[in-house]
């Protein structure tokens, strides 16, 4: 969730929120804290839920709703979540880190550049924003004299990032890319999405209930899933009778009534699966030391009873397994592998002063 969102209603929208929508043109989808207030909720859920077609596997947003991350290029609208005059400690993203960078000679909009993309969707909906960050990388590369790019991203951003890398030739890697430095980035779902599909009292849900109403409709949820390849066949979700793991989403599915969202987590199952090397230098951070949710225990069959909470070590957000799924890249002694935690959670990774000190000093290294 780190790029605003913009959406527009078009008045022939059969949705009654229409007038809602069109008031003043294109509006703010995320972050606007009003949309969230008895008043909007429903009509936001409606902008921001989505439609996943079986056949096509691609979602699309209710009729005459159209939904877009503005600024690409820019760090704008990934500095802060919530434009203006939302900007707050609450909704600030990349600021801290573009503001270091900042001071150390990087300049906005010119060897300081972003890529927005509309997390809802997983990355097998994403051609269009790929095919445009080819283009971002090569303008990026011959407007600073030929250098090459280090990408940087946060949490499933460090995901697209990895992605667009397998999409490109080598020769093209060796003329356009440095590094590849992903933090917090979890490589291979993580437990709290799969919590996600039952409860709505974690964040972002525990500010905003109605969010995880939409989040459940969105195939990028899907693809944060705990995977087979990293978490195997161990317990997830246990209760008397079976225990649920990451090779038996279907069972887990089927328990909760939701086909369409087992539908999309099969759809994105390969995606990930191979990990195979990007082929570009690596750089790995990711924050440890923090309880993370790892399992529930259920004292009857049912999801509604009783449950205990089983806890394991992580960021908050994304366990150590996930984290951690990488290593084998080391292997490869073509390109460096590098890998380091610090004792930071999710969202503080990319804004308390000792974590932005170790990503800059790394940068310099790479430099």
């Amino acid at each position: 969730m780190g790029s605003q969102l913009k959406y527009r209603v078009e008045f022939t929208s059969p949705t009654i929120c229409r007038f809602v929508g069109n008031a003043f043109g294109e509006k703010t989808l995320w972050l606007n804290i009003i949309n969230f207030l008895p008043l909007y909720k429903d009509c936001w859920l409606n902008f921001a839920k989505l439609n996943y077609n079986l056949e096509t596997k691609r979602s699309s947003s209710i009729p005459g709703v159209s939904v877009r991350a503005p600024g690409f290029g820019s760090t704008q609208f990934i500095e802060y979540i919530a434009p203006f005059p939302q900007t707050m400690s609450l909704t600030s993203y990349y600021v801290n880190l573009v503001d270091h960078l900042s001071k150390s000679g990087y300049r906005r909009e010119h060897n300081l550049r972003g890529a927005p993309y509309d997390f809802r969707k997983a990355p097998h909906e994403q051609q269009e924003f790929f095919n445009s960050l080819k283009k971002l990388v090569e303008r990026t590369y011959k407007k600073n004299g030929n250098k090459p790019i280090i990408f940087i991203g946060h949490s499933m951003g460090g995901n697209f990032a990895y992605l667009f890398l397998r999409m490109q030739s080598l020769s093209w890697k060796k003329k356009y890319i440095r590094a590849l430095m992903t933090i917090a980035t979890p490589w291979g779902g993580n437990f709290k999405y799969m919590y996600d599909y039952l409860y709505d009292d974690d964040y972002p849900a525990n500010i905003f209930p109605v969010v995880r109403l939409a989040e459940r409709t969105w195939s990028s949820m899907a693809f944060l899933l705990p995977q087979p390849h990293i978490f195997h066949d161990s317990p997830l979700i246990s209760t008397p009778s079976f225990n649920y793991t990451s090779e038996t989403h279907k069972e887990f599915f089927d328990k909760i009534n939701n086909k369409i969202a087992y539908q999309m987590y099969e759809d994105v199952k390969p995606i990930l699966a191979d990990l195979k090397h990007p082929e570009v230098d690596v750089y790995v951070i990711g924050g440890l030391g923090y309880k993370t949710l790892r399992g529930l225990i259920y004292e009857k069959d049912s999801f509604t009873s009783n449950k205990k909470i089983v806890y394991g070590n992580g960021d908050e957000f994304v366990n150590q397994e996930s984290l951690k799924g990488c290593m084998h890249w080391k292997e490869n002694k073509k390109f460096k592998f590098v890998f380091k935690t610090i004792r930071e959670d999710h969202l503080s990774i990319l804004k308390n002063n000792a974590a932005l000190q170790l990503i800059s000093s790394i940068i310099n290294e790479i430099k």
